[in-house]
């Protein structure tokens, strides 16, 4: 698939990060899923929690919704192009690999549109740029059996932290970051929401970290031994496009991410790389199934399967 998706591997594949307030407009009222404490009595309401706890918790959540609807931004600076991109994600459940993602990116002075349609079997990606279109179909099974050679964490996590991808969505991103990161700062903060009832402040916290020992073995391999006995990563030999710190904020009542950061520190600055913004997020709502359904028709599609599994990160 790199032949044909350099735009969006750089957008929504890579990283990610913005400054400044970030105006939500929530599509319903932020409340805890069932069964919302996640395992840990009380939930972050009645416990002191650490930044791992609640990005762990989060990621559980997100396992059980049933469906998520919401609306994406997304800005990046990476390979020295400007990237803006909205959209509408919508998914299944979490292992039902069902899921429909409808992009429109700028880069530069060109607007691209990427279409992403996961069937549970297979993957499609639309794509329309200086006015080319083509199409492309994966496979889902052979790159769920590709990931089952990458390393895994304790709990049996796969550990890699990459953007928001077409197949495992949101979940799987969440599940990736929860197990590749060491996050070991929370603090709390408040953003304007816009709600049905006008502008509200709402509480979030934020959990910051760095890529674990596992992961900047992999990241940096010609540093792995070092790495792996204690010592910490050289980041002078750091690819630029490549972030040292991720950043997410968590709605404080039920620690849905609306916001993910990932940042390259130089010297005393942290540079944004790339920001993905949820806003207008419902979640167990019912979608139609027509959604997650592609038919290509008489349109000619190529077999990117091989492809796909050539760009996941390697073990």
């Amino acid at each position: 698939m790199s032949r044909r998706t350099p735009i969006f591997a750089a957008a929504c594949f890579c990283l990610l990060a913005s400054s400044g307030r970030v105006v939500w407009a929530f599509g319903d009222e932020a409340k805890p899923p069932p069964g919302g404490d996640s395992g840990r009595a009380g939930g972050p309401e009645k416990q002191a929690v650490t930044a791992e706890a609640c990005v762990h918790d989060a990621a559980l959540r997100l396992d059980q919704f049933q469906s998520l609807s919401a609306r994406v931004r997304c800005k990046a600076e990476i390979f020295g192009q400007r990237i803006i991109g909205n959209g509408e994600y919508r998914q299944g459940s979490a292992d039902a690999h069902l899921l429909r993602w409808d992009n429109k990116l700028q880069i530069g002075g060109e607007v691209a549109t990427v279409q992403y349609v996961a069937d549970g079997q297979y993957l499609w990606v639309h794509q329309n740029r200086r006015g080319k279109s083509t199409l492309d179909r994966v496979d889902i099974s052979p790159v769920l059996a590709a990931e089952e050679t990458f390393p895994r964490a304790a709990d049996g996590q796969l550990v890699f932290g990459s953007g928001l991808g077409a197949i495992g969505g949101l979940p799987r991103l969440m599940r990736s970051l929860d197990t590749s990161v060491d996050f070991d700062e929370l603090s709390e903060n408040k953003v304007p929401a816009r709600t049905a009832k006008g502008t509200v402040e709402v509480p979030v916290l934020l959990a910051t970290g760095t890529w674990s020992a596992t992961a900047w073995s992999r990241i940096l391999p010609e540093q792995a031994a070092e790495i792996k006995a204690g010592a910490p990563p050289n980041l002078r030999r750091l690819s630029e496009h490549v972030p040292d710190r991720i950043v997410l904020m968590l709605a404080r009542e039920d620690l849905f991410p609306y916001r993910i950061e990932y940042l390259r520190t130089s010297g005393d600055v942290r540079k944004p790389l790339m920001v993905i913004e949820f806003y207008e997020v419902q979640r167990n709502v019912k979608l139609d199934p027509q959604l997650f359904t592609y038919t290509p028709g008489l349109i000619p599609f190529g077999e990117a399967t091989a492809q796909f599994i050539g760009n996941l990160p390697t073990p």
